[in-house]
C-alpha cells in the first residue's frame, strides 16, 4: 500500500524555459531539497521511461538512490561479453551482441524465480543511451495470443530482480490521486495563490494517507481491498446514528444493540 509524501507544482514550460531547465531537471532539483528524508523511507526512485536518461540517472546515483524504471521497447542494449582471455594482443570483446526481446539469448538472461505467476527473465546489460551497465529484467505477458515484453531496469546491478519487478509495480499504485480527487476535493479549489493550492492539494491527498492508515489499524479490515468510498461511507454512517443515538437517547454500549449498530456503521461498505 503505498502512500502520499509531498506534492509538489510543475512550473509551465515557459518558466523551465526561462531557467533553462528541463522536467527531469526539476524533478531532480525537487528530490534533491528532500533527499535527507527521501532516504530515511527508501533507498530507490521508481520512475517511468520518460527519466531513464543519463542526467537523471547520474543525479540520482550521486544521491545514493538507485533509479528503477521501464525502458523504451526499442532501448539499445547489449550483452557483456563471456568470452574468456585469450592472452593475445588488443582490447578484448566487450560486448556480445545486441538484445532482442523476442529473441533472448539465456546465456545471458536467466529465468527470475517467484511465487507470483510472473514470466520474467534477468541478466546485467550495458545501456548506451545511460553509458553504463544496468541490470535489465524482461517481464513476458500473453494478452489476446499476442506476447507483449515490458524492460525494466535498475541502475543498481547488484539489486535482487524480483525486487526491480515489485519496486516498479509499485508505481500503478497511484489511485490514491482518483481516490483524492473522487472524494477528498483535490480539484475543488477556487484559490489562485501557489501556497493556498499547494495546502489544498496536500491536505486532499493527506486525507486519503489518513484513511489507509486507519484501515491499517483495524484488524477487521487490514486483510480488505482499500476503498476510500468505504471510508466516506463509514463516516457518513457514523455521523447519522451519533444523530439518531442522540434524539432517541439510545445505548450503544448495551449487549442489545451493540451488534446492530456495528451492522449499520459498516451498511453500505466493502466490510459489510
Amino acid at each position: 500500500m503505498s502512500f502520499h509524501l509531498e506534492a509538489v507544482q510543475t512550473p509551465t514550460t515557459r518558466c523551465l524555459n526561462d531557467n533553462d531547465l528541463s522536467l527531469p531537471d526539476w524533478y531532480a532539483a525537487v528530490i534533491k531539497e528532500r533527499i535527507e528524508l527521501i532516504l530515511s523511507i527508501t533507498g530507490y526512485v521508481v520512475a517511468d521511461a520518460y527519466f531513464s536518461k543519463k542526467k537523471f540517472v547520474e543525479k540520482m546515483r550521486k544521491w545514493s538512490l538507485p533509479l528503477v524504471s521501464k525502458l523504451r521497447d526499442d532501448a539499445d542494449l547489449l550483452y557483456l561479453s563471456k568470452q574468456p582471455k585469450t592472452g593475445n594482443k588488443g582490447r578484448p570483446v566487450k560486448y556480445e551482441g545486441k538484445v532482442d526481446v523476442k529473441n533472448l539469448n539465456h546465456k545471458h538472461l536467466q529465468p527470475v524465480e517467484n511465487n507470483k505467476n510472473i514470466k520474467a527473465y534477468s541478466g546485467i546489460v550495458y545501456s548506451k543511451s545511460l553509458g553504463r551497465n544496468i541490470l535489465l529484467v524482461v517481464e513476458e505477458f500473453r494478452i489476446k495470443d499476442k506476447t507483449i515484453h515490458r524492460l525494466l531496469s535498475s541502475s543498481d546491478t547488484e539489486q535482487a530482480p524480483m525486487d526491480v519487478i515489485d519496486i516498479y509495480h509499485t508505481r500503478f499504485q497511484i489511485e490514491f490521486f482518483r481516490d483524492a480527487k473522487q472524494f477528498a476535493g483535490l480539484e475543488n479549489a477556487q484559490a489562485r495563490s501557489g501556497n493556498k493550492l499547494y495546502f489544498h492539494f496536500n491536505t486532499a491527498l493527506t486525507t486519503v494517507n489518513v484513511a489507509k492508515v486507519m484501515q491499517l489499524s483495524n484488524p477487521d479490515m487490514r486483510e480488505v481491498p482499500f476503498s476510500m468510498k468505504t471510508h466516506k461511507t463509514l463516516f457518513h454512517n457514523a455521523l447519522l446514528l451519533s444523530r439518531f443515538i442522540r434524539l432517541f437517547a439510545i445505548n450503544p454500549n448495551s449487549i442489545k444493540n451493540h451488534q446492530h449498530v456495528k451492522y449499520l456503521l459498516y451498511f453500505g461498505t466493502m466490510a459489510a
